[in-house]
């Protein structure tokens, strides 16, 4: 079975939190959540993996796109492929 999401040393830091080296694999056809207590990461984790936030080191595989987040901030929608940033006019 084939990884439709792998994550690998997601790094991301605020003055007073911090992830570091987060990886983990999601296979097709197979459900997941996040579970922890309050301030564990699980919000900052997913805004990384959409390129909601700045500032994120490490590298995201999604279908088979490789993300190399390397603190450029990038849409998600560029992310996905939806934006062209050479030309505001695609929608």
């Amino acid at each position: 079975m084939d990884n439709i999401l792998e994550v690998s040393g997601i790094n991301k830091s605020y003055d007073d939190f911090s992830l570091k080296d987060i990886s983990f694999y999601l296979p097709e056809g197979c459900i997941t959540g996040f579970v922890g207590i309050n301030g564990a990461g699980k919000t900052t984790t997913l805004r990384s993996i959409l390129g909601l936030t700045n500032n994120v080191s490490g590298k995201i595989n999604f279908f088979d796109k490789v993300f190399l987040c390397d603190n450029r901030p990038r849409s998600a929608r560029h992310r996905c492929g939806k934006e062209n940033p050479r030309n505001q006019s695609n929608k």
